[in-house]
């Protein structure tokens, strides 16, 4: 093991690029080391530990201006980090992106007595198969969730507060597992937890409170299908080389339904104060959200009752262009948008007839979901993320 002591004015990137096996790095009280480059651990098995001495403003600040501080992958890296203060600027990273660590493939993060923050992305985040042990830390003022985890990612969180997040405290979708035990989730601009597809999520002596929209659950946990499609990789060359080029659209360019089950677990747990009501659970058919909550204390929210709802579709696939339309709109300065309410499938009806006669030249229109903005063509059946770009063929049913 090689180890470092690092003070101020010290080149702190220059030391992560060493080639090592296993770096400890030493970080002296009232040190503030500035990045302006990403630091990125992937060498298999290497362990980068980082720790900070001093208590409370006197601990070490780490900041960076790139996408993310760290970014962990590989196959099983390790990235510790204890004491230290991790602020993530915008400076030079477009809105929305990154976060102050992003863990992906099978790597390790360990992060112990930290403070995090975040004016661009995420706090942490966590893809595939990464796992992460949070204690004692501190996430707050993120421009996106405080913790996300999505894909197989496994996450133990411990005695952590979660603050003024601008979307939610903690989201998790696909078949991640997420543990958090004895931490406070508060002030979330939208909900406190969201939880889609496989997820598993467990909270023992947790608060959850004050979060500040009205419109949003607290907790929100959704069994849905993730089917994603199957598109050849000759038909998106040609589609995307010529507007002339219209794909078939089969049963085959679609995975088979799977069966989701969404376990959340909720013991000795507060959640109390928050703006919106106390909990929403959709399932379908096939999707199951097998819950347990006991020794809880619910009181004080906009409503203390959990409502269900059966609603089997992702929030990604559009399957029917008119039922999962929440806004449509046929003007080319996005300034035409038209509200209704998504369960009254006679006024659903109605405006798509509407639409369509509007639209007969056009062959376009968009979809807005709560996050993500869609144009969808009717020329050669494709549906664009207007955030991402990213373009994949849908299915029309009926319409």
């Amino acid at each position: 093991m090689e180890e470092v002591i690092v003070t101020s004015g010290d080149d702190l990137l220059s030391i992560f690029r060493r080639n090592y096996r296993h770096l400890r790095v030493h970080i002296i009280r009232n040190t503030c080391l500035e990045l302006n480059e990403m630091t990125i651990l992937k060498s298999n098995n290497a362990i980068l530990e980082i720790i900070g001495e001093g208590e409370g403003d006197d601990r070490p600040i780490i900041s960076c201006n790139a996408h993310s501080i760290f970014k962990v992958l590989g196959r099983r890296p390790t990235l510790s980090i204890k004491n230290i203060k991790l602020v993530h600027s915008c400076v030079n990273a477009p809105p929305d992106v990154g976060a102050c660590i992003f863990g992906l493939y099978l790597s390790k993060i360990v992060l112990e007595d930290c403070s995090l923050e975040s004016c661009c992305g995420f706090g942490l985040w966590f893809v595939q198969q990464a796992s992460a042990d949070i204690k004692n830390c501190c996430i707050t003022s993120t421009n996106r969730s405080g913790i996300a985890s999505f894909g197989q990612a496994q996450v133990n969180i411990f005695n952590t507060l979660i603050h003024d997040c601008k979307i939610h405290a903690v989201c998790a979708r696909g078949d991640t597992k997420i543990n958090l035990n004895n931490c406070e989730l508060k002030k979330s601009g939208n909900r406190a937890i969201y939880a889609y597809h496989r997820v598993e999520l467990n909270l023992d002596s947790c608060q959850i409170h004050l979060t500040t929209n009205k419109d949003y659950f607290a907790i929100d946990l959704w069994s849905c299908d993730d089917r994603v499609p199957m598109v050849a990789l000759e038909e998106k060359r040609l589609r995307n080389a010529s507007s002339e080029f219209i794909p078939k659209v089969t049963s085959e360019h679609f995975v088979e339904d799977r069966i989701s089950i969404l376990k959340f677990t909720m013991v000795n747990t507060t959640v109390t104060a928050n703006s919106g009501c106390f909990c929403r659970i959709r399932e379908g058919n096939n999707n199951k959200v097998l819950q347990r909550i006991e020794n809880c204390k619910i009181f004080g929210n906009l409503n203390d009752d959990i409502v269900y709802s059966n609603q089997e579709v992702a929030p990604n696939p559009v399957e029917s262009i008119a039922e999962y339309c929440w806004k449509y709109e046929v003007d080319d300065n996005h300034s035409n948008w038209k509200k209704y309410d998504k369960n009254d499938n006679n006024l659903i009806e109605s405006m798509y007839q509407d639409f369509l006669k509007d639209v007969s030249s056009a062959h376009r229109f968009q979809l807005q979901y709560p996050h993500d903005r869609y144009e969808i063509n009717l020329h050669d059946m494709t549906q664009t993320n207007l955030n991402s770009h990213f373009m994949r063929i849908i299915k029309r049913e009926n319409t």
